[in-house]
């Protein structure tokens, strides 16, 4: 549940979510299973790996936050601070990013001219220090490392840290007229690339207009929670099993609506109503924020995603994991591969990251 602080606002049951989020991404990453035979296969299997999360739940997640401290701020001291926004924003996100950054361009070459290193390709450095490497990826293809690919992501939420910063700031009365309009571009120009310009949907899966979609969602639920309304305050203590339909709503919707937009409109909305279930209803169904040992990973989820490719990409060239099979290549290296990630990125937290978000400005942002 919400903790209000003087400093600071604290959602019990997020830290969880984000880990939950990683762990889809990092079994979609790892596992190959047969493809399912029936809907009622496909369904369990999306259920059971968590398919409907992933990075776009991140995008929710990280715009329902961002935009919530935001207005706080406002609201308490008058006035959103960019300089302690863009700062905190460096602090939290860059060092982990800059750390994966050397090993890949840096400490991997120098390992290779002693000891070659077959099958790591790089592309070049600078899509990645200007937080452009999705547009990259949809202009040139993703022909470089695992490693470093899934680093489309975190170029999508630079993006909107540093124009949402502003927009806050400047037009903090209009925003949801300004996300309103925003999400109406996003769906026009994403049913044009889709069926007029007839482009590949995987690259509009990372282009950064379509996904603000995601960011939409969030940013509505900042909106709606702050406002505080009657609706909002009925909707804090409806009957439990309502707020059962978006978890049920989302493998469903994974399995069973294939048309891209469509799915994607669901899933944001499910994923504002699990924010909402877990943050504010008053006797939510379940808290995932009970399982301490979630919350600690939740805490690290950013170094798990950065780092778990690196990991992967390892792994894959080390021991060959993608020419094993069965409950080998889908069970005993998985395991395996997300303990290592676990214990990298604690180490990461504890050593690097944690000494720089002590830095952090003393706001809510």
């Amino acid at each position: 549940m919400f903790k209000p602080a003087a400093s600071n606002i604290f959602f019990g049951n997020l830290d969880a979510l984000r880990f939950l989020a990683f762990l889809s991404v990092f079994i979609s990453h790892v596992l190959f299973l047969p493809e399912p035979t029936s809907q009622l296969g496909e369904l369990v299997q999306a259920s059971l790996t968590l398919i409907f999360l992933g990075v776009p739940f991140f995008f929710t997640l990280s715009s329902f936050l961002i935009t919530y401290r935001l207005l706080t701020e406002s609201e308490r001291k008058g006035r959103i601070s960019l300089e302690s926004f863009y700062k905190n924003r460096i602090l939290r996100i860059w060092p982990a990013y800059i750390l994966l950054l050397l090993i890949c361009f840096a400490g991997i070459p120098l390992v290779t001219h002693f000891f070659p290193i077959s099958g790591f390709s790089l592309p070049p450095l600078w899509p990645f220090l200007a937080f452009v490497v999705n547009f990259y990826i949809i202009k040139y293809g993703a022909g470089f490392s695992f490693a470093l690919t899934i680093l489309w992501s975190i170029s999508i939420e630079e993006q909107f840290y540093f124009f949402w910063g502003w927009a806050m700031r400047f037009l903090k009365n209009w925003i949801g007229l300004l996300t309103a309009l925003l999400l109406l571009t996003s769906i026009i120009f994403s049913w044009f690339w889709l069926y007029r310009w007839h482009f590949q949907p995987n690259n509009l899966a990372v282009h950064s207009v379509y996904v603000i979609q995601d960011f939409a969602a969030g940013i509505w639920l900042a909106i709606f929670a702050k406002k505080n309304s009657g609706l909002f305050q009925k909707l804090k203590s409806i009957h439990f099993s309502y707020f059962l339909l978006p978890y049920i709503l989302l493998p469903l919707a994974a399995v069973f609506v294939t048309e891209m937009i469509t799915l994607n409109l669901i899933k944001s909305g499910c994923f504002a109503l699990i924010l909402f279930h877990q943050c504010f209803h008053e006797k939510p169904v379940f808290r995932f924020g009970k399982w301490k040992l979630f919350n600690y990973l939740g805490k690290i989820s950013y170094g798990l995603y950065i780092y778990h490719a690196l990991v992967i990409t390892a792994f894959n060239y080390f021991l060959h994991t993608e020419t094993t099979t069965g409950i080998q290549r889908n069970f005993i290296y998985p395991v395996i591969m997300l303990l290592v990630t676990i214990i990298y990125s604690s180490i990461s937290y504890e050593l690097i990251e944690k000494r720089f978000l002590k830095l952090k400005a003393r706001t809510l942002a």
